[in-house]
């Protein structure tokens, strides 16, 4: 299999990742973000009086990734919106970070399921982290802070096989 050659089941995953709703979590911080954000501009004379907090983030979160409502959104609209509210909160280099983590998204993305997986495999696979970057380094030929997207994904696989095999066993 070459580096770049994704199975099916590898591209279903990574698109159901990035295409996955929001958690409640998630949804919450939005929302205190935005209540933050809504009172300050408030404060500032910036807003209304009579402006409803609802109506302002619906507006503000179409603008920032094209859905007004949290529950249209998915996890590749988070870290977008994340970095309107905290402009908006006049912490800008805070934006400017999420919005770059947010054009690099897919590739932190799969890193970071990388590491649920691992931590997931612990009591059958303890090292199960070194066993991906050890898949990486002898069949991909790359070390895992510079493996792409497709390529982590590969190593959640091979991660879950192998656990999967040891469960057998």
């Amino acid at each position: 299999m070459s580096a770049t050659h994704v199975d099916r089941h590898t591209a279903a995953a990574m698109e159901g990742a990035a295409t996955a709703p929001l958690s409640k979590a998630q949804k919450s911080r939005l929302c205190r973000l935005a209540r933050a954000a809504f009172e300050r501009l408030r404060d500032r004379g910036e807003l209304t009086a009579a402006a409803r907090f609802d109506v302002w983030r619906h507006a503000q979160q179409e603008t920032a990734c094209g859905q007004a409502h949290l529950t249209a959104c998915t996890q590749g609209d988070y870290l977008r919106v994340k970095a309107h509210f905290h402009r908006l909160l006049g912490q800008g280099g805070t934006a400017d970070t999420l919005e770059r983590k947010a054009r690099m998204e897919p590739r932190s993305w799969a890193r970071w399921q990388l590491e649920q997986e691992c931590a997931k495999a612990g009591a059958l696979l303890p090292d199960a982290m070194q066993y991906a970057r050890g898949f990486l380094r002898n069949r991909r030929g790359v070390a895992l802070e510079q493996a792409s997207e497709n390529q982590i994904w590969h190593a959640i696989f091979v991660v879950r096989r192998r656990v999967q095999q040891l469960r057998r066993q």
